[in-house]
């Protein structure tokens, strides 16, 4: 058996690591089960991350796809619902375009999927440009009828509001009025609003599940390399035998076993990570091949590079203590 005064002498810890990546290629160590815990823990935090992350933003879309699509509709007479504009036509600089009154701008941009960079018109002498006539801004003022509005955003639309000034004064007196409202292409009782809150609830809830049960691999990934890090040095005498051969200090030893830890812990997060990433994106396709569902693509973010640092935070500490109370266990043994 090996003494602890023999586990004595100088060198450095670096030295050590290549005998031990030897030790662990041959078998001594056990290292492939420990890699194969922490790519497989990491990979399934990874991957339902990312798939969580792409189904949370293609829910909208799956919802319009399996319940109906939506149409803005437009009618000359009131329906229940619709939100009532004033539209006439007009010409500026020799370019035809439109002025859109209505007394709820947030809502007619939602209605036409259009979007607004700047501020909302809040008062009767602000309006809104569309992008495809903001060459026609001057100081941030519009002249329509004679009359100046300040230009408080542009619209981004890709329909008529693109061409459009749109305000909360009447533009004209001989305007227009229209009803829009979304309809769906089944059932024109369907409610969407109600629908699209109940499943994005559903899918807080969701993710709130998610972040309970990554927290939980996490644990696990912790306690799994504690463990396998403690027996694998417990039931590895030879390596002791290897370090008592070569003089090792036990400083110099902790060091090298840590440097093996980060190697291991680090490879194996890698691995997992690459494999989150891939996997899901796979399966989807798969799935929508044979099953004929949406294919969604993994959506990556900076948030699902945390996983890769938790991964690595939860099993390298463990697993160097694991190690580290083998290695220390032995030698107080023997």
């Amino acid at each position: 058996m090996i003494s602890q005064d023999e586990v004595t002498g100088s060198g450095s810890a670096v030295s050590l690591l290549p005998t031990l990546l030897k030790l662990a290629a041959r078998g001594s160590l056990k290292v492939k089960p420990i890699l194969l815990t922490i790519a497989l823990l990491i990979a399934i935090n990874v991957g339902a991350h990312t798939m969580v992350n792409s189904y949370e933003k293609e829910v909208t879309t799956l919802m319009a796809l399996y319940s109906g699509r939506e149409y803005l509709t437009v009618s000359e007479k009131p329906t229940p619902g619709a939100l009532m504009i004033l539209v006439t036509p007009y010409e500026m600089s020799g370019r035809r375009i439109l002025l859109v009154y209505s007394e709820d701008v947030k809502t007619l941009l939602g209605l036409s999927g259009a979007s607004a960079s700047g501020a909302l018109p809040v008062r009767d002498d602000e309006v809104l440009v569309g992008e495809s006539i903001r060459d026609l801004v001057e100081r941030n003022a519009i002249v329509v009828n004679g009359r100046p509005f300040k230009v408080t955003g542009h619209v981004r639309s890709s329909d008529h509001l693109t061409y459009s000034i749109v305000g909360l004064a009447t533009p004209r007196s001989d305007a227009q009025p229209l009803y829009v409202s979304l309809r769906r292409e089944r059932d024109g009782a369907f409610s969407a609003p109600a629908i699209e809150l109940v499943t994005k609830s559903l899918f807080v809830e969701v993710l709130r599940v998610m972040g309970s049960v990554r927290f939980l691999l996490y644990v696990v990934l912790g306690l799994s390399c504690f463990f396998q890090g403690y027996n694998s040095l417990v039931e590895a005498e030879h390596v002791l035998r290897v370090f008592a051969s070569l003089s090792t200090p036990r400083k110099m030893a902790g060091g090298s076993i840590f440097l093996y830890a980060c190697l291991i812990s680090i490879s194996g997060a890698a691995t997992g990570f690459s494999i989150g990433l891939f996997t899901p994106g796979l399966l989807s396709s798969f799935t929508s091949v044979l099953f004929r569902l949406p294919h969604l693509k993994p959506l990556v973010d900076l948030s699902v590079g945390y996983d890769l640092v938790w991964g690595v935070a939860a099993s390298l500490p463990a697993l160097f203590a694991g190690l580290l109370w083998g290695y220390s266990k032995q030698i107080a043994s023997d």
